[in-house]
């Protein structure tokens, strides 16, 4: 039917139109590595088991009991990186001594901290992007709460490693505890993405013959499969398109990360060192200052 016909002018359709278009330079398709904090996000999204069957041709779907231990395991994974990270600082602010350190050692701590900024970014992005993406599609998981609890995780463990990375590096004056220091908290970042790599890699794999299939019980297969073995099939279904157009961009947390990821001057993180340096030798004043 002809715009006219209906009454109104051209005039009056196109800013109509215009309303209804998105701005293509905010979407975007992310792809996500499949590290235990993606695992966990993507089992409580319900679109990523439609007609998800494994090799034998059964449909598979976590089970309410899957969903549970699943949260027990991420809780204590989130438990366990937040005590070693706690027992370390203790540690450190107990027992070390702080001192000036000369101009090589403060290079060497902007370039580790250059190596850990590097590192954990993207684990800030990815983190936001699924932050944003549960907001914008929460009829798309089973428990929404949880999985808006997840990003939120691995955003304040990358923010509190980063954190301790650089205090851990300013503590130390000597070019192999500084290494050292720097390798024991990239260790612990990297967790995650170890269990993901052992689900993944753990996948269950068929026979060749599909008509063995007729030697096997089937029946109540899903209920009795392993909670490991489900996981290991989200493999390849770990992109989502994240479209700043929609409403979640309007969410106070949303724009303040937003822009806190645009504006914030990366560059300058690694200087931070310098005056962290001074810092630590003010809080512990009867320490005295050496300089070699």
């Amino acid at each position: 039917m002809d715009v006219l016909e209906t009454g109104g002018s051209v005039e009056d359709y196109i800013p109509l139109v215009d309303e209804q278009l998105k701005d293509p330079v905010k979407v975007q398709t992310v792809s996500l590595a499949p590290d235990f904090y993606v695992l966990t996000w993507s089992a409580f999204r319900d679109d990523v088991w439609e007609d998800k069957k494994d090799f034998r041709g059964q449909e598979i779907y976590p089970t309410e009991g899957n969903k549970f231990w699943l949260k027990v395991y991420f809780l204590g994974f989130i438990s366990l990186i937040t005590v070693t990270i706690s027992i370390l600082l203790y540690e450190v602010f107990t027992n070390d001594l702080y001192k000036t350190a000369t101009w090589p050692i403060f290079i060497l701590r902007m370039t580790l901290v250059t190596f850990a900024q590097k590192k954990l970014q993207p684990e800030f992005y990815r983190g936001f992007i699924m932050y944003r993406y549960t907001l914008n599609h929460r009829h798309l998981f089973s428990n929404f709460a949880f999985a808006i609890f997840v990003p939120i995780c691995k955003i304040l463990i990358a923010s509190v490693t980063f954190s301790c990375i650089i205090l851990f590096i300013c503590m130390s004056n000597s070019a192999l505890e500084l290494i050292m220091n720097f390798a024991s908290l990239s260790v612990i970042s990297d967790l995650d993405n170890w269990i993901g790599d052992a689900i993944i890699a753990d996948k269950p794999v068929g026979e060749d013959d599909k008509h063995k299939n007729s030697l096997y019980a089937l029946d109540s297969l899903n209920e009795r499969m392993k909670l490991q073995d489900k996981l290991s099939f989200l493999d390849g279904h770990l992109e989502i398109v994240d479209d700043e157009n929609l409403a979640a961009t309007d969410n106070f947390v949303v724009i303040s990360f937003r822009a806190f990821i645009r504006y914030t001057p990366w560059v300058l993180f690694p200087l931070l060192t310098i005056p962290i340096n001074y810092l630590l030798l003010y809080i512990q004043p009867h320490q005295e200052a050496v300089i070699v």
